[in-house]
């Protein structure tokens, strides 16, 4: 149904509409992902660190989906990846505290990640 795809829309008084519906959480800006505290990359960029890193990322929720005075609250879900010695590929994910827009969400790596491994 075509009725499906559409967003229902709330008057205010004043005549201002408003979505009912919340828009997804937007990407985070690469500026914003951190792995043990520094920047990440790859190439030449590649941080590395020697302990499983605490990786971080700061994530926004859209503007112009909010009514006024609205707490915009945020979760992260981070995803890691990495293949081991047998080259098996492994991963791990990890969804985080729930916080408002702008803030800094975290992960603490798990200690099970072998030494001298590239993680995705």
């Amino acid at each position: 149904m075509v009725a499906t795809c559409l967003a229902a829309l709330l008057t205010a008084g004043g005549g201002t509409a408003y979505a009912v519906d919340n828009l997804p959480p937007e990407q985070p800006l690469v500026q914003d992902l951190k792995s043990g505290g520094k920047a990440c990359g790859t190439g030449d960029a590649t941080a590395y660190v020697s302990a499983p890193p605490r990786l971080s990322a700061v994530l926004y929720d859209p503007e112009e989906d909010n009514q006024p005075s609205e707490y915009s609250p945020v979760t992260g879900e981070f995803e890691a990846w990495w293949t081991d010695t047998a080259g098996a590929e492994q991963r791990r994910t990890y969804t985080s505290a729930t916080l408002s827009s702008g803030s800094r969400q975290y992960w603490q790596m798990p200690d099970d990640i072998p030494a001298n491994t590239i993680i995705s």
